[in-house]
């Protein structure tokens, strides 16, 4: 499902390109009529992900998995974080470290 005013990915190639020529964020805002912010996200983007692809966001864990996280760490409190994270990854549930 596209998000709403979304940029074509044609055109986010021809900012990093344009970028990549040498041209500055206001030149790019103007030649295409994005605001210059816009062009700044694109190509900060870019430089940090290496893409111009919509990338998806982050997705809430399910309360199924706090549950389970919760209970895991009840039971073993003494435990590194490591091990919760093996356990639970194990499981197949979309688990970070900074979460645990």
């Amino acid at each position: 499902m596209p998000r709403g005013n979304e940029i074509p990915v044609r055109v986010r190639s021809e900012i990093v390109a344009l970028h990549n020529a040498g041209k500055g964020y206001k030149l790019i805002s103007k030649t295409l009529q994005i605001p210059h912010s816009t062009v700044r996200n694109i190509v900060i983007k870019w430089k940090r992900f290496n893409t111009v692809a919509t990338l998806s966001r982050k997705r809430k864990y399910e309360e199924r998995t706090n549950w389970e996280i919760l209970d895991e760490v009840s039971r073993r409190i003494h435990t590194e974080n490591w091990i919760f994270l093996f356990t639970l990854t194990a499981k197949q549930r979309g688990i970070t470290e900074t979460l645990i």
